[in-house]
């Protein structure tokens, strides 16, 4: 048995013995850990969906957890991650992190009708969110990060730039459309599996928009369905949202 299968073990055992904020500790520490991992020290997806998933069951009020369960159910447990994330919105309707989920667990299950109406609606959140500055915007140290990130990529240091962007992405609500126009280039770079670069293609496309950056937004459009020309999303989102702000 691994330290991580161990931890587990343990969260598991204080859980069934009712100590509930006993096995949260063991949980909520065992998943930081997996976060600051390099990307080939990660333990295998069976023990982090173990992890989120009691972690689910133990605090089902957390959107965060909620939404990290729903991501790494995909794509192949579409059904329960399409669970997961309607729970969060239940609790949280205007939830960033929970919106943004919804619209890639339905992209995934190529429900585009409904995957488009997510999306319309996670640029509803984030422009409510930017009008009243409740935006959480990257401090000076991320920034320094976000730009250590690009050198790494021009110099083609692939799993240096991965590490360091990972914290970027986890954790936190950034509504920096360079955070996810550089994970895309990442993604892209890198052959990652297509859905996951072209959601951060679509993130930051959203994002541009919602910052009312029209030009940009279009330019970044473009990129996007060049890079992926098969997936529909990129081909009608554009007509859904490069209108006039209301």
């Amino acid at each position: 048995m691994t330290e991580d299968e161990e931890a587990l073990y343990l969260a598991e055992e204080k859980a069934r013995g009712g100590e509930t904020d006993g096995a949260k500790d063991v949980l909520w520490a065992l998943l930081g850990n997996f976060a600051k991992r390099p990307r080939h020290e990660e333990p295998p997806i069976d023990v982090r969906r173990r992890a989120l998933e009691l972690l689910t069951a133990i605090a089902p009020e957390d959107v965060d957890v909620a939404c990290a369960c729903a991501r790494i159910l995909l794509p192949d447990r579409v059904d329960a991650a399409l669970g997961v994330v309607r729970a969060a919105l239940r609790l949280a309707p205007r939830s960033i992190p929970a919106l943004r989920v919804l619209a890639e667990v339905q992209r995934v299950a190529g429900e585009w009708e409904k995957a488009l109406e997510a999306y319309e609606g996670l640029l509803r959140a984030c422009r409510e969110a930017i009008a009243a500055g409740s935006e959480s915007g990257m401090t000076q140290d991320e920034g320094k990060r976000l730009a250590e990130v690009r050198r790494f990529l021009k110099f083609a240091l692939m799993e240096k730039a991965e590490d360091h962007l990972r914290p970027l992405l986890v954790g936190r609500t950034i509504l920096d459309s360079g955070v996810h126009r550089t994970a895309a280039d990442l993604g892209y770079a890198t052959n990652k599996p297509p859905d996951r670069g072209a959601e951060h293609e679509i993130l930051s496309c959203l994002l541009l928009v919602a910052h009312d950056d029209r030009t940009g937004a279009i330019a970044a459009f473009k990129r996007a369905q060049s890079r992926y020309p098969d997936e529909q999303i990129l081909r009608d989102l554009p007509r859904r949202v490069l209108q006039p702000s209301p």
